[in-house]
C-alpha cells in the first residue's frame, strides 16, 4: 500500500459509497438509519482494499494454489461484483427517480 495513504483510501471509499445514492439517502448522501452498517461496510472495504493487492503479490510466489484458496478468491470476486452491480443499479434507480438520465442530464 505504498502508492496511496490510509486517509486517501478512506476518502475514496467514502466517495464511492456516497456516489451510489438511492432514494433512501438525503441530498448529502447520508443514510437515515440508526444502525452503523455504512461504517462497518467502509471498514470492510478498507480491509479488502488493503488485502487484495497484498494477496495479488503473494500469489505470484506459487506455481499452484490449493483448490480451497482458489474457491475463496472466486467467491470474494463474485461477492464484491454483486455488491458493485447492486449499488450501480440503486444509483441508476435513484437518478431515474429524480428525473435524470444515465449521463446526468435532466430527462
Amino acid at each position: 500500500m505504498s502508492d496511496i495513504n490510509t486517509r486517501e483510501l478512506r476518502r475514496l471509499i467514502r466517495q464511492a459509497l456516497t456516489e451510489n445514492q438511492s432514494p433512501m439517502m438525503d441530498d448529502e448522501g447520508k443514510i437515515h438509519d440508526d444502525t452503523h452498517e455504512v461504517d462497518m461496510a467502509e471498514s470492510q472495504l478498507y480491509r479488502l482494499a488493503q488485502y487484495a493487492p497484498e494477496v495479488y503479490g503473494m500469489v505470484d510466489n506459487y506455481a499452484d494454489l490449493p483448490g480451497w484458496v482458489q474457491k475463496k478468491i472466486t467467491l470474494a470476486t463474485d461477492y464484491i461484483g454483486s455488491v458493485k452491480h447492486y449499488l450501480e443499479h440503486e444509483h441508476f434507480k435513484a437518478k431515474n427517480h429524480l428525473g435524470e438520465n444515465e449521463d446526468g442530464n435532466d430527462l
